[in-house]
């Protein structure tokens, strides 16, 4: 009962990181994608620029989440490994920085925000949410994938008995077998002392066998 509970627990605790993840995700890349087209002059190829950054970063700040940084500097990595770990922190400069002008845009109603010639009140909630938005997402999912639970087995109890190794043979109904009277054999008949029998000669066998020729 309580690792059903702890399941359950667990399971709504991942998809609940997930979707805000994902909603975070969404929101984050509304912002940069106006953040980047505020500082172009708005024609399709920096409108499609802008969505092809949106998405290489966010490929190479999953990469930086799913990666133990420790490794890198362990004398394995490559250097395509260096180059995707620098990657991943300049992704997270632009996308933070993005997401500010972004939330200037939408929120001061400035169409091309400069960030140095506005004061310092006006910057503190475009900062904080673009900080916020540009780093949680990506660790978000990456950590409700990593720590997606294992659905737990079903509990039997342990029974103390033996195996059973025949199962596969088929039993018959048998007749047990009728026995009959067991007899002993007689083992007193020579136990008798023999001082009443006669001693046999051969001459008396011979006289009664012409004896009886005779007759």
């Amino acid at each position: 009962m309580n690792k059903d509970f702890d399941y359950k627990r667990l399971i709504l605790k991942c998809y609940s990181l997930r979707a805000g993840g994902a909603i975070a995700w969404v929101i984050g890349a509304i912002f940069s994608y106006i953040g980047f087209t505020s500082q172009s002059t708005g024609s399709i190829f920096w409108k499609m620029l802008g969505l092809g950054l949106t998405l290489l970063v966010t490929i190479l700040e999953m990469w930086l989440n799913d990666t133990n940084v420790s490794d890198l500097f362990s004398g394995e990595s490559t250097f395509g490994d260096i180059l995707l770990f620098s990657g991943g922190c300049l992704s997270y400069v632009y996308d933070a920085y993005t997401n500010v002008l972004g939330l200037c845009v939408l929120m001061l109603g400035i169409a091309s925000p400069d960030l140095s010639k506005m004061d310092w009140s006006q910057l503190v909630v475009p900062v904080l949410a673009g900080a916020f938005l540009a780093g949680l997402p990506e660790p978000m999912m990456v950590s409700s994938y990593k720590n997606h639970p294992k659905k737990p087995t079903p509990y039997a109890p342990q029974q103390n008995q033996q195996p059973n190794n025949n199962k596969h043979i088929k039993y018959t109904a048998q007749h047990k077998p009728t026995l009959g009277p067991v007899i002993m054999p007689n083992t007193q008949q020579n136990t008798q002392p023999a001082t009443n029998r006669t001693p046999w000669h051969p001459e008396s066998h011979y006289l009664q066998a012409s004896q009886r020729g005779e007759e």
